[in-house]
């Protein structure tokens, strides 16, 4: 078994077509299509990958190999741990839960300055209140 685009395939062949450089083998899905795909998109197990080496020993050394819990995990029908998407949105989560956390504290410093600033308002003591009148003076109308 290997996996293509997070699909289980099995391999059917292996080719280079003429006009290009590229590797390509034709898999086999689980549902019966077939496809032609690069060699480099393509993972393998260890077991499917030695026997590739052993069938061509120089062509197949560097192919991907697939980890068991990518291989479980594309059975069962989710995105294997290596997938680069996955990988994104784990970075994504973990930077807006950062967000989060950071804007949570500035708006806290932010209601705590202002209940600061509000409460020396209303606990502070009046003026003293200013009269024209000069001690002495009369006033004249």
């Amino acid at each position: 078994m290997a996996i293509y685009k997070n699909r289980e395939v099995g391999l059917v062949s292996t080719f280079v077509p003429s006009n290009t450089n590229v590797d390509l083998v034709a898999v086999s899905y689980t549902n019966g299509m077939r496809d032609n795909v690069p060699l480099s998109q393509v993972y393998f197990t260890e077991d499917e990958k030695k026997a590739l080496i052993k069938d061509n020993p120089s062509r197949f050394e560097n192919v991907a190999v697939a980890s068991k819990e990518d291989v479980e995990a594309v059975r069962i029908g989710v995105t294997p741990p290596s997938d680069p998407s996955y990988k994104e949105a784990a970075e994504a989560r973990v930077q807006r839960d950062e967000q989060v956390k950071k804007q949570s504290e500035l708006q806290k410093k932010a209601e705590d300055e202002a209940k600061k600033n509000f409460d020396a308002k209303v606990n502070a003591k009046p003026a003293p209140v200013q009269t024209t009148n000069v001690p002495g003076k009369a006033i004249k109308a």
